[in-house]
């Protein structure tokens, strides 16, 4: 027989998936900005950003759980940690992240595929695609770097061969400000071997 903290810790890690899709949803509808001027109910806000007033408050509430929002006499606030990471025009903001988490989470729902077919079902290949399909993926995962990129760009070019993958993991932003201004580095980096699946 199954002992209580086993059901226990299947149910939480079951559970969990929720508050992620709650604060991708959000961070989709850019909800968290609105609230940064003060709180509002979820028909205002609703009316704000041209949503369904009661899917919304479902949403709202979602978040209230996850403890992303407080509510107060039916009017919604951001918490701390929203304040800060969440409100578009923040120095901490990463709102954008929605782009590539939501590209992660479609190929995650289809892990048991992955395993069975020994490789990615849903490859996420960078590899093919033009910078403009890149962007919207790789947009917001380090929002400083790219105006730091573009500031500090002085003619030099990336690396050659296989080297760029490696010298371009964890510099997304920075990498997308720099490809903007150099043309060469621009070629090189669509000419990188490999694939990210």
């Amino acid at each position: 027989m199954i002992g209580v903290d086993a059901k226990e810790t299947v149910e939480q890690i079951a559970q969990g998936a929720y508050p992620a899709f709650a604060l991708l949803a959000g961070m989709q509808r850019e909800l968290f900005t609105p609230l940064a001027e003060g709180p509002r109910s979820a028909g205002e806000l609703a009316e704000l950003l041209s949503v369904d007033a009661e899917r919304l408050q479902t949403l709202l509430y979602a978040l209230v759980a996850a403890g992303l929002l407080e509510v107060a006499e039916g009017r919604f606030a951001n918490g701390v940690e929203a304040e800060r990471l969440l409100v578009r025009g923040r120095s901490g903001y990463i709102g954008e992240r929605h782009w590539i988490w939501s590209r992660f989470y479609a190929a995650a729902l289809h892990s048991a595929e992955s395993v069975r077919q020994g490789g990615p079902a849903v490859p996420i290949d960078f590899a093919d695609q033009d910078e403009g399909e890149l962007e919207p993926l790789l947009r917001g995962l380090h929002p400083g770097p790219k105006p730091s990129a573009r500031s500090s760009w002085r003619g030099s070019i990336l690396p050659r061969g296989p080297k760029c993958w490696m010298w371009a993991a964890g510099r997304a932003g920075w990498l997308l400000g720099w490809l903007r201004q150099d043309p060469i580095s621009r070629r090189r980096w669509r000419n990188c071997p490999g694939s990210l699946a």
